[in-house]
């Protein structure tokens, strides 16, 4: 009578290729769930980077000024939007408007109006905490900068622009790396208003 039995050089290797298999399948899923976190940390990112743009861009096409009252002034730490915020619109007395403040401080980009307490004035508001530190203007540009700012001369349309370079990290504190996705998103953005300062 003959027995069927596995030998211990055929157990070895259904094991080596069990394990081989094992492993493939659990580095496939490995590799799956990293990229999968690594999109989510980049839409993140990205999400909050345009929401600011974005906000900027809609109170800069309410700028007024003239050339003695610019509608965009360049502070240390951001840019500052003249708005007239009466109902009805009050053209040509710059008196009685309001200004919106972005400011970044640290790693935040910060929203703001002045006089604080007016009730033409929205909520103060902190826009984003993914912007990467430092502020630059392209006079002097830095690209490690998260907000770099450019007033720009009026265009055809007799308005003045503002050209924003915003540059966001999941962790804005560390450098860019493949965990720590970056984003930078650059736009324009015009207003009706005649004067730039």
């Amino acid at each position: 009578m003959s027995k069927k039995s596995v030998t211990l050089l055929e157990l070895l290797i259904a094991m080596v290729l069990l394990g081989v298999v094992v492993l493939t399948f659990a580095s496939i899923e490995n590799f799956g769930r990293f990229h999968t976190i690594n999109a989510s940390k980049r839409a993140k990112v990205q999400n909050e980077v345009t929401f600011t743009l974005e906000h900027i861009g809609k109170n800069m096409r309410r700028a007024v000024g003239d050339i003695n009252n610019p509608p965009i002034q360049r502070l240390a730490d951001g840019v500052r939007i003249r708005i007239d915020a009466n109902t009805p619109a009050t053209p040509g007395i710059f008196t009685d408007d309001v200004f919106f403040d972005y400011r970044l401080s640290a790693n935040t980009l910060n929203f703001s109006c002045i006089p604080a307490g007016d009730p033409r004035c929205p909520s103060d508001e902190a826009l984003s905490g993914k912007i990467v530190s430092g502020v630059s203007f392209f006079l002097s540009p830095n690209p490690a900068s998260g907000l770099s700012l450019n007033i720009v001369d009026p265009g055809p349309n007799g308005g003045s622009g503002l050209e924003i370079i915003l540059l966001g990290r999941y962790d804005p504190a560390s450098a860019a790396s493949v965990d720590n996705p970056q984003v930078m998103l650059k736009s324009r953005f015009h207003t009706y208003s005649t004067a730039f300062k």
